[in-house]
């Protein structure tokens, strides 16, 4: 927005200087009431009537030098608060910022939130080579022989927890009350698509009995000799005889 002219200024405060009051004046000038006391005060208090100076260097200036160093500790730390950022960047560089200068700076950087875990064991030596060997092995393995293997469930109490409704009213919805009911459904995939006679839906969840009732009696059945069956690190999965069943069959 522009700033009013000095000589508005001069004009609006000669009226009130005749004993005009503020909202006669405003009507007069089309200007807010408001505009008019914040300019009395300034002329009382340091006897100006110019619009006060805007602009200049913000607190918490980041340079490139500053950025580059932000970066550095965002590598090191991607999980960091921008708290814990501040109060590095305060001590580290004696650089007094606020949270929404240091949140600036992370923007400039052009790094947004985000965050994806992954088991820490994947970094231990056995469980490394033993990764890298399916990562060389499956190079020569038929995309087709592979067989996928996971679980999902789902539980009534699944439901949204919040919704909307209008100011001074209640978002009511209906869920089942008390003793929670869970749904696991077990199924296995080809590149060609999900193996039908290997899918099963039952109540409750997943245990190391039903999971080795399923290999026996749903999975085996529909391999085919060769076939390499990929599963998720699941304790269930782990029961003695679940190996067995898919080696019976010419898979691993």
């Amino acid at each position: 927005m522009k700033a009013y002219s000095v000589d508005l200024r001069k004009r609006v405060l000669a009226m009130c200087d005749v004993g005009r009051r503020a909202h006669e004046v405003a009507k007069v000038f089309d200007v807010s009431e408001s505009w008019i006391r914040r300019l009395k005060q300034r002329r009382r208090e340091d006897g100006k009537i110019t619009e006060r100076p805007s602009g200049g260097r913000r607190h918490g200036h980041f340079d490139a030098i500053r950025l580059t160093q932000l970066e550095q500790w965002l590598r090191q730390r991607p999980d960091a608060t921008l708290e814990a950022l501040r109060e590095r960047v305060i001590e580290e560089m004696s650089l007094r910022c606020s949270l929404m200068a240091v949140c600036r700076a992370v923007r400039k950087l052009n790094w947004s939130i985000k965050k994806t875990l992954r088991a820490g064991e994947q970094d231990r030596p056995d469980v490394l080579r033993r990764r890298t060997h399916f990562v060389i092995a499956r190079r020569f393995a038929d995309v087709e022989s592979f067989v996928v293997l996971d679980e999902s469930s789902a539980q009534t109490n699944m439901t949204r927890r919040y919704g909307r409704a209008p100011v001074g009213e209640r978002c009511l919805f209906a869920a089942p009350q008390g003793h929670w009911h869970t749904t696991t459904i077990l199924s296995a995939m080809r590149a060609t698509g999900v193996i039908k006679d290997a899918s099963i839906l039952f109540d409750g969840s997943i245990n190391a009995m039903i999971f080795r009732s399923y290999v026996e009696e749903c999975l085996a059945p529909a391999l085919h000799k060769g076939d390499i069956v990929v599963m998720d690190n699941l304790s269930s999965h782990k029961v003695v005889g679940v190996q067995e069943a898919i080696k019976d069959v010419g898979a691993s």
